[in-house]
């Protein structure tokens, strides 16, 4: 059965709207790590010109390359943030794990409820969501998920989407 334009335009409104939900809920309630609430007020300002300055500071000294512009310029600079940065990218790829491992399951979990709903906007809709937020979720984490991590993900979601496709639109019999 074909859908309406009406129909149609309900189904992409509920993907598009389920996967923000999904989204924002959780960082309603459990937010998403911010760089400054990591390195901003945690180092005071302060003109660091030596790598001897520098890394007594705490920080990690960044030669320039190139050809020095004026006689006293420095021949680098101090990455003042360096420990601070990699605190924070520590505990954005734990966040994002977490992100992965909520919005997957909820996404396949979406798609499977959505098989058994009989209003067919709805239904394609709430797919559409649950696609969307397995694709949101996969995302987040994809850089630091194992080359494994990957094939089982896509081979488990592709068995789902297969399983749905057969029990969803196989022809019905008599």
């Amino acid at each position: 059965m074909a859908l309406t334009i009406k129909e149609k335009i309900l189904s992409i409104g509920i993907a598009i709207i389920f996967v923000l939900f999904v989204g924002y809920g959780i960082e309603a309630f459990y937010p998403n790590p911010h760089w400054d609430e990591f390195c901003v007020d945690s180092i005071p300002y302060r003109e660091l010109l030596t790598q001897e300055d520098c890394e007594s500071s705490g920080g990690e000294w960044q030669p320039n390359p190139g050809i020095k512009r004026l006689p006293d310029e420095p021949d680098g600079w101090c990455n003042i943030y360096s420990k601070c940065e990699k605190e924070f990218q520590s505990y954005r790829e734990g966040y994002n794990r977490n992100v992965f491992l909520v919005a997957v399951p909820v996404g396949l979990l979406t798609l499977v409820i959505a098989i058994f709903l009989t209003l067919e906007s709805v239904s394609a809709g709430l797919m559409g969501g649950g696609v969307l937020t397995i694709i949101y979720g996969t995302i987040r984490y994809w850089s630091q998920l194992a080359k494994f991590g990957r094939f089982v993900t896509l081979g488990t979601v592709l068995a789902v989407l297969i399983w749905l496709g057969y029990k969803k639109f196989s022809p019905k019999k008599k």
